[in-house]
């Protein structure tokens, strides 16, 4: 499972840093406050590669919430175990 957890963690931070058109670090820490190029519009952006990069849907009101690659990740890793 940790190697699975590892993956998509990457998974996650590949997107990031397509849509901001960057590279992530493995680990790194982003969030819509500390990352200028991360708007309304790149949000949506970013939620609309999420669900098509990973197979997942987000439910409306959880997308204000995705502002930090943490709580994405946590929620992608919800949607994959349920």
């Amino acid at each position: 499972a940790y190697m699975y957890e590892a993956s998509l963690e990457r998974r996650v931070e590949t997107v990031i840093g397509l849509v901001f058109g960057r590279t992530v670090a493995p680990g790194e820490r982003i969030d819509m406050a500390s990352e200028s190029a991360w708007d309304s519009m790149k949000h949506i952006e970013l939620v609309i590669t999420l669900e098509q990069e990973l197979g997942v849907s987000f439910e409306p009101e959880d997308i204000p919430r995705l502002t930090s690659s943490c709580a994405i990740l946590a929620k992608v890793k919800e949607l994959h175990a349920s």
